[in-house]
């Protein structure tokens, strides 16, 4: 029977699968499957002017279950800033689980900005093993060398001022296995 058939049988007349049905479902599916997309956007403005390793979570974090311990997410991140002066920046994802502590998952990368208002783009992929069916949040976080970054500003020093913020993105992505 085709995995199509059988969603249509476990819903019904009903629009959603139950979700202790949902294994059903995805365990006949190949690896390599989108399961499932998980989205957060936000256009909120922040600045950052610690040199301690600080970051976006919260309302910043995007989160997810995987249905499997064995299936992998694929993390994305578009996340834009400009920084203020000459900065040396290394951006971390971090994984934290419901209920357990915070770990880093990737180191993102450097930056090194030469000018007042350079900007740059914390914009990655990483295919993570998080190996639980538990909740999961992934957020960005920083760690400044010298002065300061924004987070979501229209450049408005090199003459931007008409252009909105910006609207940076989280997208986790369950990868069946």
């Amino acid at each position: 029977m085709s995995n199509a058939r059988k969603l249509a049988n476990l819903l019904g007349t009903s629009t959603t699968v139950p979700s202790s049905k949902l294994s059903l479902v995805t365990s006949d599916l190949p690896a390599g499957c989108i399961l499932q997309v998980q989205n957060v956007e936000f256009t909120q403005r922040h600045h950052i002017s610690t040199t301690d390793r600080t970051g976006l979570s919260g309302q910043y974090a995007v989160s997810i279950t995987p249905t499997s311990s064995s299936n992998k997410i694929l993390v994305q991140t578009n996340i834009d800033c400009i920084a203020g002066d000459t900065n040396t920046i290394r951006a971390i994802l971090v994984r934290n689980p419901s209920g357990g502590s915070a770990v880093d998952v990737a180191q993102l990368g450097w930056y090194s900005t030469s000018t007042n208002w350079d900007p740059f783009n914390t914009n990655f992929c990483h295919l993570d093993s998080p190996a639980t069916t538990s909740a999961v949040a992934y957020y960005v976080e920083w760690r400044l060398e010298q002065t300061e970054i924004y987070v979501n500003y229209a450049n408005n020093n090199a003459g931007f001022g008409s252009i909105n913020d910006s609207r940076s993105t989280i997208t986790a992505m369950e990868i069946a296995q």
